[in-house]
């Protein structure tokens, strides 16, 4: 139980923690949805290179990473709650954009638009779960957010492949603006920045301060999180980890299963939605055993190192192409493993002055993002390497040798994320700035 904390204060912060996960589950849908639909964007228009593909893709991740920092300074200066309707607004214009335009310059646009909307999501509600919760609860938190995002996940892979095979993928993406917009209105009426905008007395310090901070403290703050050593092994460890994982899930995964497996679209589809259920299976419980254990560091270094495994053996288990039947239980192992990923931000907030939540958090979070940016167009890059020439209505074919390349690729990066990893500080679930 939690003394001095009422029921109804518990009920409007589940609320806002509803809200919120709406927001994110938009987000999460937006980062895998081009998977499904790839093979019919590259031939509606005619785009040859797999570099190019994955630039389309990662156009998303490259806006994500690069609103981090600045939503850092929007949170401790304008508050989350703007910030938040306002990426909102800018993310449900450019799905609606995307799904109108003949124009794949447009279609680029559309694509940062998305990704810069998106991009203040997380960011925004980790600031705003600091104000409501406690230390201890934050990482469950955080997890169980983590989790209904993923939900999102899981309709951009199988029922969205469904989706665009009976109305097409403009019609898909049109409807999932409208229902963006419909989660923004929710938001604004339900979400307040702490308690005391919602009438509680209630203050969680030890989250950081819901002080509005000027642009001299934000720049201090970031300065000392950017030259903090602490700060760089999570963000590096969580780049290498979910860019791998997201230049599978989020681009390259169903083109390999169906040129290498001879799959319809929705049936490979249903292969990517394992990693999905992986990552919302994983990031509530790893969540609640990092907080149980009092731990980051130990349950982080483990999933990593069991997710390099997973890694290992979908590259060299019979040359490059395991059983079919087996991916199943890969896939989910992908994305449970790699859901440890979640406590980047939380150690880089806890290695760092608490009253910059806002601008500490964005650093935490920026690494998945630039890594998923570069991972993306790396396996495209080696896939236009071992391609051998062949085109299947407009389309290129890889062989299983290019593919079993580009993961090797991933296995690699997996590895040395795990290796940096050795290198973050253990908290213990609690702020430790200045670093002891």
């Amino acid at each position: 139980m939690q003394q001095g904390i009422s029921p109804a204060f518990r009920r409007r912060r589940w609320l806002i923690w509803l809200a919120l996960a709406g927001a994110y589950f938009f987000g999460q849908f937006h980062r895998v949805s081009l998977n499904v639909m790839v093979d019919q964007i590259v031939r509606d228009f005619n785009l040859w290179d797999a570099a190019a593909v994955g630039g389309l893709a990662a156009a998303y991740f490259y806006a994500y990473a690069a609103v981090q920092i600045p939503t850092g300074f929007m949170l401790d200066s304008w508050g989350a709650r703007r910030t938040l309707l306002l990426g909102m607004v800018l993310a449900s214009t450019g799905t609606m954009v995307f799904s109108a335009t003949g124009s794949i310059a447009a279609m680029h646009l559309a694509r940062l638009a998305i990704g810069a909307g998106m991009g203040v999501i997380f960011v925004s509600a980790a600031k705003i779960f600091a104000a409501w919760y406690r230390t201890d609860e934050f990482s469950t938190t955080i997890g169980l957010f983590l989790f209904a995002g993923n939900l999102g996940a899981i309709l951009g892979t199988a029922p969205l492949a469904w989706g665009v095979s009976l109305m097409g993928w403009r019609m898909a993406y049109l409807l999932a603006g409208i229902a963006t917009l419909m989660v923004v209105v929710y938001c604004w009426v339900m979400v307040r920045n702490e308690p005391r905008e919602a009438g509680w007395e209630i203050s969680f310090s030890g989250n950081g301060s819901g002080t509005r901070l000027s642009l001299s403290a934000m720049f201090r703050h970031l300065g000392r999180a950017l030259w903090n050593p602490a700060t760089w092994p999570p963000v590096i460890a969580g780049g290498g980890i979910y860019g791998t994982l997201m230049a599978v899930a989020g681009v390259w995964g169903i083109p390999y299963l169906m040129q290498v497996y001879n799959l319809s679209r929705p049936t490979a589809a249903s292969f990517m939605l394992m990693i999905s259920l992986g990552l919302a299976a994983g990031s509530p419980l790893v969540g609640y055993i990092s907080d149980r254990m009092r731990s980051r560091k130990i349950p982080y270094l483990a999933t990593a190192l069991i997710y390099v495994l997973v890694w290992v053996v979908l590259v060299f288990w019979n040359g490059g192409r395991p059983p079919l039947a087996s991916l199943y239980l890969l896939y989910f192992c992908l994305g449970f493993f790699s859901s440890a990923t979640l406590l980047s931000p939380v150690i880089v907030k806890e290695v760092n002055n608490p009253e910059g939540t806002g601008v500490v958090v964005s650093v935490g979070n920026m690494g998945g993002f630039l890594g998923t940016t570069v991972m993306q167009m790396v396996l495209g890059v080696a896939l236009d390497l071992g391609w051998r020439g062949q085109v299947v209505g407009g389309v290129k074919i890889y062989p299983p040798e290019a593919f079993q390349m580009a993961f090797a690729v991933c296995a690699l990066v997996a590895l040395v994320s795990a290796i940096v990893l050795l290198l973050s500080r253990e908290t213990r679930c609690e702020n430790i700035y200045p670093i002891r």
